[in-house]
């Protein structure tokens, strides 16, 4: 028996053969989770003052698995035509 708590606090027991009867989940839906997961971190713990010097910008990011649409904040540069690497630069 596994136990799993939920967030309401209630303990719920599952067992072993109720959990191989879950199927895998797909490529897809790891990237979704993931683009999920950050925007609930952004949302719960950015400061958008904290990064209000690195040009934040709100991008609008479609799940493929789900018809929903989250926002993630991406920083930049001030610097519009920053270099990659500059010229006679030899790794």
């Amino acid at each position: 028996m596994s136990r799993i708590k939920r967030t309401g606090g209630e303990v719920i027991s599952i067992s072993h053969s109720d959990l191989e009867k879950v199927p895998p989940i797909t490529v897809v839906e790891r990237d979704d989770a993931w683009k999920f997961l950050i925007a609930w971190d952004q949302k719960v713990r950015l400061k958008k003052k904290t990064v209000a010097k690195l040009v934040p910008k709100e991008v609008k990011v479609d799940l493929v698995s789900q018809p929903i649409s989250v926002s993630h904040i991406v920083v930049g540069s001030r610097i519009k035509n920053f270099p990659i690497t500059f010229t006679g630069y030899d790794h």
